[in-house]
């Protein structure tokens, strides 16, 4: 969709990549891959993860004209229905995980905080410094 709104023709190859909060870099990984392997010369790759925003979706019916209550599924875990056989352990949503992780290794709001600003402090200094300068082209540019 993001390639026709941006006015590229149809006729340009495109692909939508669900991967929840990690979209946007797999969608750079596959980039990397085809340009790497001789796929593609030129790509464009970005991503936009927002949460908040997954949808709640229904099981695919049985039967064609379902009878009866139907029940909703947070998509929170990604496009699927959690297989009941999957421990519960495995199937916590991403900000669950979080706290459980934050929790075990005792790390403060504070800390995460405090990398997560090191770490966009980093990024920043980098493109500033033209570290992707050879990667990258901006619109306009």
């Amino acid at each position: 969709m993001a390639g026709l709104l941006a006015d590229l023709p149809p006729s340009v190859p495109r692909v939508t990549v669900n991967r929840l909060c990690g979209s946007g870099l797999e969608a750079v990984i596959g980039a990397a891959r085809a340009v790497e392997t001789g796929d593609a010369t030129t790509v464009i790759a970005g991503g936009v993860e927002l949460m908040s925003r997954a949808p709640w979706v229904l099981q695919k019916p049985s039967a064609g004209f379902p009878r009866g209550d139907e029940t909703l599924h947070s998509t929170a875990l990604g496009w699927r229905m959690v297989n009941s056989r999957l421990p519960g352990k495995w199937t916590v949503a991403l900000g669950e995980g979080a706290e459980i992780l934050a929790d075990r290794y005792h790390l403060s709001r504070n800390a995460q905080d405090a990398f997560a600003l090191r770490s966009h402090e980093r990024a920043a200094a980098a493109w500033d410094r033209g570290d992707f300068a050879a990667e990258v082209v901006r619109p306009g540019a």
